[in-house]
């Protein structure tokens, strides 16, 4: 992927999908990584997926990402676990579903998580916005008023 030099980085991150293009705002920490590199022919370098995929899971087991996750598979139909360091199940579609959800529940609009995420089929693109959901409720739960008060109390030594 990389940002084509006839459009200004100001504008976003535009890619190319089934004749449609999909414009990525980006923030001004993204736009200062990016004029870092604005010698360069393309600001960001081009990778195969498989490449980027690879070069993840390196970077993830050299900072320590090593905590077991759970990974489902189906066989004829009927679900196997496995439990795996996380390093080895990354990749770059785990990280997309990782920012949709994150931006759900950091409060950015539906229709602006969509459109950056190039959604165009509700039902696909809602069990995030359910995900999100599920999240904020278990987070509501966890701060609720007896939880506060004993916290409370405890740091108050009674």
């Amino acid at each position: 992927m990389c940002i084509p030099m006839c459009i200004p980085i100001y504008l976003g991150y535009v890619k190319k999908t089934n004749d449609t293009s999909i414009t990525v705002p980006l923030n001004e920490y993204c736009k200062e990584i990016l004029d870092r590199y604005h010698y360069l022919p393309t600001a960001i370098p081009k990778f195969t997926e498989q490449h980027f995929n690879k070069s993840l899971k390196e970077m993830a087991e050299k900072v320590g990402l090593i905590r077991l996750v759970r990974r489902i598979t189906w066989i004829r139909g009927k679900p196997s676990q496995h439990s795996l360091p996380l390093h080895e199940v990354l990749s770059s579609h785990i990280a997309r579903k990782t920012f949709i959800t994150n931006s759900l529940i950091l409060g950015m609009g539906e229709s602006e998580v969509k459109k950056i995420s190039g959604h165009k089929d509700d039902r696909s693109f809602r069990r995030y916005v359910e995900m999100g959901n599920s999240y904020l409720s278990k987070a509501k739960d966890k701060l609720s008023k007896d939880k506060v008060d004993a916290m409370i109390n405890m740091l108050e030594g009674n």
